[in-house]
This record gives C-alpha cells, sequence and structure tokens, in this order.
C-alpha cells in the first residue's frame, strides 16, 4: 500500500518504510493507553522480541483534570 498525503505521494510504501526503520535496541515505546500506541507497542514487541520496552508517559491535561483523584 502507498500513502498519500495532501501534498502528494510518499515515495516509499508503507511496508518499505517498516523494513527502513532500525532502531538502536533496546527501544523506548511511549505508552499512553490508546489504541494506537499499544499497536506500536505490539508492533515493535513482535518484530524486536525482548528488546522493547514500554514507558508509561503522564496523562494529559484533559486526563488529570476529568478523571477521578
Amino acid at each position: 500500500a502507498r500513502v498519500h498525503c495532501g501534498v502528494g505521494a510518499l515515495t516509499q510504501s508503507v511496508e518499505q518504510a517498516l523494513q527502513a526503520f532500525a532502531p538502536a535496541l533496546p527501544l523506548a515505546v511511549g505508552l499512553s493507553g490508546g489504541a494506537d500506541s499499544t499497536a506500536l507497542l505490539v508492533a515493535c514487541a513482535q518484530r524486536w522480541p525482548g528488546q522493547v520496552v514500554a514507558k508509561i508517559g503522564r496523562a494529559s491535561c484533559r486526563e488529570r483534570v476529568s478523571s477521578p483523584v
């Protein structure tokens, strides 16, 4: 699949970009608890078993204000 943005097509497919992604390991993934960060964490853990750590960040201001203490 090709990724398109408002300005024009990107030069790589998503698959090519993922194959080219080679971060330094171990890798820390910021986890907010949402679907996007969870999917990223799972995908990274599958690609680099034993080399990925979830880092739970602070809640956003909106979450801190709306959540009961």
